[in-house]
């Protein structure tokens, strides 16, 4: 009787292991199918799946100045499409510059990174109007325009892009462009912590 439950045990726990076992071998299976995927139709010219493919493998191309060259021309690709993420990490591969490749990146450029912000800011993406806000905000890489910084704040804020409401208290509290408005400050910090 001991036999048969200690057997019954084992087969349930060799049951138990295996089934974890292949899992996870079935799990690998399939990203390695996704990542296949994601290949054949960057190539193909699919816009989002040129972006993926950069995300995949950008640790890879983010160790020289020639990786990067190559991320930034696959995400170039992307763009080109119409693709508003894509537009974005553009931008940001600009206003990082060498610093974010491990000092053999993309020479820092913040004029043409907030020109590729504003083109996905043209597309409604949230991310890209926050960053054409801080742009027209603080004068690097456009000109200085506290008003138009306002309004492109104003539109990430409304899709859920919280940090554009603290950048709008902040610009309300130090008086950017105007005169100190406290009242509005602590209603955009509001907002910001609340959400």
């Amino acid at each position: 009787m001991k036999f048969l439950k200690f057997a019954a045990l084992s087969l349930v726990f060799c049951t138990f292991t295996a089934s974890t076992s292949f899992a996870h071998l079935s799990r690998a299976e399939t990203e390695l199918e996704r990542r296949t995927r994601i290949l054949y139709d960057a190539q193909a010219g699919d816009a989002k799946a040129q972006y993926e493919y950069v995300a995949i493998f950008l640790p890879i191309y983010a160790q020289d100045r020639a990786g990067s060259i190559k991320a930034l021309n696959w995400y170039k690709k992307s763009a080109a499409q119409g693709y508003a993420p894509a537009k974005v990490k553009i931008g940001d591969m600009y206003a990082a510059g060498r610093n974010r490749y491990d000092g053999s990146g993309i020479e820092k450029d913040m004029q043409k990174a907030c020109i590729w912000y504003w083109g996905a800011a043209q597309q409604g993406l949230a991310e890209a109007e926050f960053k054409t806000g801080k742009c027209s905000h603080s004068g690097d890489g456009s000109r200085q325009n506290y008003a138009t910084a306002r309004d492109w704040y104003h539109k990430a804020m409304r899709q859920g892009f919280w940090e554009a409401a603290e950048a709008l208290a902040i610009m309300a509290e130090k008086g950017d462009g105007q005169q100190p408005q406290h009242t509005n400050a602590y209603y955009f910090y509001r907002i910001a912590m609340t959400s």
